[in-house]
């Protein structure tokens, strides 16, 4: 699972570069706080949950919230946020996210999401696998031909 962080502050990122040693299968993408550069990460990399701070250096967060869903994103939106001041939060409420505090304190929240997220990915994978086997047994079955009985 692939997760772009864009985040201002060095102690998420860096405990969020953790995870990869922590949940096997995510691979963390890490992105300065820069609308065009999240864009262009996003079109690359096509992560499965973006993690993001309101914080921007250039441009604001409903414009990029904009762009990224204007690229068929379907992924999770993981927003954190100063629960005391938020110039964009009526603007925000219309975007499907996961809004988590942006203090240390909460941050587990954002760790038992991902490995959420990892464990259905791995569970739809492992079913999916499942029924492939299923399928080449069947092929299998059908392209045997009946033995003859000698009497």
């Amino acid at each position: 699972m692939r997760v772009l962080i864009s985040e201002g502050d060095w102690i998420y990122r860096e405990r969020i570069m953790e995870l990869q040693t922590q949940v096997f299968g995510i691979k963390v993408l890490l992105e300065k706080p820069d609308v065009q550069s999240i864009i262009a990460a996003f079109k690359e990399y096509r992560p499965e949950v973006v993690i993001l701070g309101l914080q921007l250096t250039s441009g604001n967060i409903i414009d990029l919230l904009k762009k990224i869903y204007s690229l068929q994103f379907t992924g999770r939106l993981i927003i954190l946020f100063n629960p005391l001041f938020s110039e964009y939060q009526e603007e925000l409420k219309k975007y499907h996210a996961t809004y988590i505090s942006n203090s240390l304190l909460d941050f587990h929240k954002v760790i038992r999401i991902l490995v959420s997220i990892q464990h259905n990915l791995d569970e739809l994978k492992g079913s999916r696998d499942d029924r492939d086997k299923e399928e080449v047994v069947i092929v299998e079955v059908e392209n045997t031909k009946p033995q003859r009985r000698l009497v």
